[in-house]
C-alpha cells in the first residue's frame, strides 16, 4: 500500500557526498537531481554500497518527503546507475 503523503518517485541525478564524519569519510549521499531538487538519501536498500557510486548519474525509486529548508529526503527501495 502506498502512501499518499511520502508518494513514491524515480529522481534521476547526480550521486554526490552530504555528510562526513569528524575524520572527513562520507556517511551521507544526496542526489542532485536534473529536476533542480537535492534528495538526501535517508535509507536505501541493503546490499547496495551507494558510496561507490558517488558522482555517478543514477536513477532512484523511493518514497519522497519534502523537509523544511525546502529539500527532500528520500528511502531508496530501487537503484540504478546509468550510463554517462
Amino acid at each position: 500500500m502506498k502512501n499518499k503523503d511520502n508518494p513514491q518517485r524515480t529522481v534521476t541525478g547526480i550521486l554526490i557526498p552530504e555528510k562526513w564524519d569528524d575524520k572527513e569519510n562520507v556517511i551521507g549521499v544526496s542526489i542532485q537531481a536534473f529536476d533542480e531538487n537535492e534528495y538526501i538519501v535517508k535509507s536505501y536498500q541493503p546490499g547496495n554500497n551507494v558510496f561507490d557510486f558517488i558522482n555517478e548519474k543514477v536513477k532512484v525509486t523511493g518514497c519522497v518527503l519534502k523537509i523544511s529548508n525546502g529539500k527532500f529526503t528520500i528511502d531508496v527501495n530501487r537503484f540504478e546507475v546509468l550510463d554517462n
